[in-house]
C-alpha cells in the first residue's frame, strides 16, 4: 500500500486515494498544508477541536 493516501476531514469518512504523496503535496496550496513526515501531510493555521 505504498501509494495509497487515506485523506481524514471533520466532517467525512476518510478517503483512500491511489496518489503518491508527493503528488498529493504538489496539488495541495503550500501555505495551508505542509509535509511534517514522510508519511503525513497536515494542514495548518486551523485549529481543530476534538468531538463530544
Amino acid at each position: 500500500m505504498e501509494n495509497y493516501i487515506r485523506t481524514h476531514s471533520t466532517n467525512d469518512k476518510p478517503i483512500l486515494t491511489l496518489m503518491p504523496l508527493k503528488e498529493v503535496l504538489k496539488k495541495l496550496p503550500s501555505a495551508k498544508f505542509q509535509l511534517i513526515h514522510h508519511r503525513y501531510i497536515v494542514r495548518v493555521g486551523k485549529k481543530i477541536l476534538p468531538k463530544s
